[in-house]
């Protein structure tokens, strides 16, 4: 039996009971869209829905919502900034693939990337 079957019976015999929401559902409850916690971000893929802030506090705002680092964004930073290596040695690290992916012949991309290449296509393709 559907969800709705079951939130019907157990109200009639008074359980409290409420629908357990998947992710599109919640997205798109009036009460969650009028909260703003959907936030829209964009990143190398595209345009996309994700969680906004939720916590709210009267004296402060809330942070902007963004994605994540790419892997590696910061490497070259770090290196520098925090490590006091040369841009050189930055370098020779990345040509070595200390600090890069290996895309080297046979190199298999991670299925987490593949997935975020994925969204961002069918992202695009919405827009």
């Amino acid at each position: 039996h559907p969800r709705d079957h079951w939130i019907e019976k157990l109200a009639e015999v008074d359980v409290p009971v409420g629908p357990v929401l998947d992710y599109a559902e919640i997205a798109s409850h009036p009460q969650f869209v009028a909260n703003d916690y959907v936030a829209e971000v964009e990143n190398q893929f595209g345009r996309f829905k994700t969680v906004g802030v939720a916590a709210r506090y009267s004296a402060t705002p809330p942070p902007p919502v963004g994605t994540a680092a790419d892997l590696g964004e910061h490497t070259d930073e770090v290196l520098r900034d925090i490590c006091g290596m040369s841009d050189s040695d930055i370098k020779a690290l990345a040509e070595a693939h200390a600090t890069t992916p290996n895309r080297a012949k046979g190199y298999k991309e991670p299925h987490w990337i593949k997935a975020h290449k994925w969204k961002g296509e069918v992202a695009a393709r919405r827009s």
